[in-house]
């Protein structure tokens, strides 16, 4: 294990190599995680790790202390995108990294029209980890939520690019208090989770797409294109037969049962979801569409 101190960032880099590594990997994959989760998560992140390196990436754990700005971490980002010795090609954020809220970015979103009031800059910003992960866009920093720390308002530069083509890929791993338990044990028990199902080796040919209501303006067109891309990432579903299910809330009053049923299956690969929801529940349905008066009156009743 090696530590490095980062130049003016306070930031920790831990490289962990799996002892199963063959090879030495040609690219890496960050995990960036906030002091606190590192602190309560630290056995389980190394186990992490290093399923990321069975996976043929290096992966480094940075360390990130509560007085990194989102600019600093795009440094850091970019330093380890650009390096010639293994540069990374992705990374994942784990617990409470900044959030970058970006302004002058609504035509970058697929359905986020909102008037832009700056004296609510929260409701009328997008957030968006492009900041980190399409290094070539360019934005002018705003201020710092005074109520939220880890929200951080940014405006894209007119001279910036105009659309978004991210160099690297990112995730976000964060959890909350629920179902009894702290955010730290949920974040364990996903992460202890996520090392399981990579052990298992399973063969991805079964997959899942679902639209909630009020998403992508509930656009028929957009879920046609959807699938397109997702057959375009995974070549060998074209081959197989049903390989890919897609539901719409639009198909019951009660769609969440035809869900949970999907989602229960013991082939599926993977379920991808396209809805709103809180930290621990899901928006799945709105008024069913009126086809006749008698649904009208039904309507009216059950709103009043």
């Amino acid at each position: 294990m090696k530590i490095i101190n980062s130049i003016r960032l306070s930031i920790l880099a831990i490289s962990l190599c799996a002892a199963t590594t063959l090879t030495a990997a040609s690219h890496g994959f960050a995990i960036f995680v906030d002091s606190v989760s590192y602190t309560k998560t630290a056995s389980e992140l190394a186990q992490y790790a290093q399923s990321v390196d069975k996976q043929g990436l290096k992966s480094e754990i940075v360390v990130v202390t509560p007085d990194v700005t989102p600019d600093s971490l795009r440094a850091v980002i970019s330093g380890m995108a650009h390096r010639k010795s293994v540069p990374i090609e992705g990374m994942v954020f784990v617990g409470d990294i900044p959030v970058p809220m970006l302004l002058d970015a609504q035509h970058l979103t697929s359905a986020f029209k909102v008037l832009q009031n700056p004296k609510r800059m929260e409701r009328s910003a997008c957030p968006s980890d492009r900041f980190y992960d399409d290094l070539d866009l360019q934005f002018d920093f705003i201020e710092r939520d005074s109520k939220k720390p880890l929200l951080y308002y940014y405006s894209m530069r007119a001279d910036s690019p105009q659309k978004s083509s991210p160099s690297l890929y990112s995730g976000r791993i964060k959890s909350f208090d629920f179902y009894g338990k702290n955010k730290y044990e949920n974040l364990r028990d996903y992460l202890k989770k996520v090392v399981r199902v990579k052990s298992r080796g399973e063969q991805f040919n079964q997959m899942l797409f679902f639209s909630g209501s009020g998403y992508n303006s509930e656009s028929p067109l957009s879920r046609i294109d959807e699938k397109i891309a997702h057959l375009e990432q995974f070549p060998w579903m074209k081959n197989q037969n049903s390989a890919i299910t897609y539901l719409d809330h639009k198909d019951a009053i009660f769609a969440k049962f035809a869900l949970m049923s999907q989602m229960q299956r013991p082939d599926l690969s993977m379920a991808l979801l396209h809805h709103h929801g809180s930290p621990i529940k899901e928006y799945i349905n709105r008024y069913p569409d009126a086809r006749n008066a008698r649904d009208q009156l039904d309507q009216a009743q059950f709103f009043f």
